[in-house]
């Protein structure tokens, strides 16, 4: 995207030649909506071109290559989670191309920097995002992956709904006048909203699209699409179909070592055992993610929050939450609801999920409170909570939590 077209020539000014050596050597690197090609954005091999790239422009004057090469090392350190590095640079690249006129540069930066500013608690960066959005042209890689971003954003934060308007509206944006990578990323992205929402057979069908069509290419968006149909396989009684798309999942996002596939595979995989009895390797699955968040020093707590804490109180280890709130750099819904289920809290994690319209949450909180409220003696509460979660899984046909939730009804009576 960056790298320069054919028979395209740049007046050569300081940091011009920085910016062709670092964009040209990255470029099979490049990993995300705007591209055709999957690649790891977070391993070494890219790593040290960044690192190389940022010694290389220190010092420099303002110019366009200098300005695109900040762009671009913040545009990376957002996609290893090193967020509060991303916001410096995004700051600089922004300043230097308002400074020098570069509307390009400026709406990639405000799409990063919008991103980035979110995840350190700072909410106005979706003013950033939206202003991305409006200035870039129409059907152009920028304007798409701000879309993306925008979904993701808001869905990470809870605002599922609005979520799925962005990844809707961008989707039928990209059917129009984008291309092929960019409409696989927000139909996916979609897929995974719809699952949310409960909407789960339009998710199966959205998931078993994508992965029938990844002709054995490795992507970002497959890793969510097999974590979709793993988890409604695993509702409809298919434990070991549930089972291969959670490894596979989990398999693909160890590959990319990305946080943002990373962790909720890990967090879904260890619930994905428990509920085989695995314990012991359910427990191990949590270390694993409890270890990576340990080499932090802060992090967006987002949707895995929810399922390490369903995880972790299952196994008694519901005070090891503690770590992940303390590394938390803003409050989110998942969040909310997270600490309130370790707590005990179920009316309220499950009323901070209605709320979200993740509903499908919602009716898993209210299955395991009634399990512990049914052992407590307290029937009325129990029965309250399992008729919402039957209305729920009776109208998505999850078959396995019905017989659960049906047993629970007849060991209350």
């Amino acid at each position: 995207m960056f790298a320069l077209r054919a028979g395209e020539r740049y007046r050569r000014v300081p940091g011009e030649d920085v910016r062709d050596r670092f964009l040209g050597r990255s470029e099979r690197f490049r990993f995300g909506a705007v591209e055709t090609e999957d690649a790891d954005r977070s391993g070494p091999g890219p790593q040290r071109y960044f690192e190389h790239a940022a010694e290389l422009i220190e010092g420099l004057p303002p110019s366009r290559g200098k300005a695109e090469t900040l762009a671009e090392l913040a545009r990376f350190a957002m996609f290893r989670d090193e967020d509060l590095t991303a916001c410096e640079l995004g700051r600089e690249a922004l300043q230097m191309s308002e400074d020098l006129g570069l509307h390009d540069v400026r709406v990639r930066s405000l799409n990063t920097l919008g991103t980035t500013r979110v995840k350190i608690g700072e909410i106005e960066g979706l003013a950033d995002l939206e202003r991305s959005l409006e200035i870039s042209a129409i059907g152009s890689p920028e304007r798409l992956r701000a879309y993306i971003n925008l979904g993701s954003i808001t869905a990470d934060i809870g605002e599922l709904t609005r979520s799925r308007a962005f990844h809707e509206e961008g989707l039928r944006e990209a059917e129009r006048v984008g291309g092929p990578g960019q409409r696989r990323w927000l139909f996916g992205d979609l897929t995974w909203d719809y699952y949310m929402l409960g909407r789960w057979d339009e998710a199966l069908e959205g998931a078993e699209e994508l992965l029938a069509t990844s002709e054995g290419e490795r992507h970002y968006i497959d890793s969510v699409a097999a974590m979709v149909r793993g988890l409604i396989r695993l509702a409809r009684g298919d434990e070991r179909g549930a089972l291969d798309d959670s490894e596979a999942s989990l398999a693909q996002a160890r590959d990319s070592t990305d946080p943002q596939v990373l962790w909720p595979g890990l967090a879904v995989h260890a619930n994905m055992l428990l509920r085989g009895d695995r314990r012991d390797d359910a427990a191990a699955v949590v270390d694993e993610l409890l270890a990576e968040l340990g080499q932090r020093d802060a992090v967006f707590v987002s949707n895995w929050s929810l399922p390490l804490a369903f995880a972790l109180a299952e196994l008694g280890r519901a005070e090891e939450f503690k770590a992940v709130v303390a590394k938390s750099l803003m409050g989110t819904r998942w969040l909310e609801s997270a600490i309130a289920y370790v707590e005990g809290d179920f009316e309220g994690a499950a009323e901070i999920l209605a709320k979200m319209g993740a509903i499908g949450e919602e009716a898993f909180v209210r299955l395991r409170g009634a399990e512990l409220l049914v052992v407590a003696g307290r029937r009325a509460e129990a029965d309250a909570f399992l008729q919402q979660a039957l209305a729920f899984y009776r109208s998505v046909g999850a078959t396995r939590y019905i017989r659960e939730a049906e047993a629970l009804f007849a060991a209350s009576a």
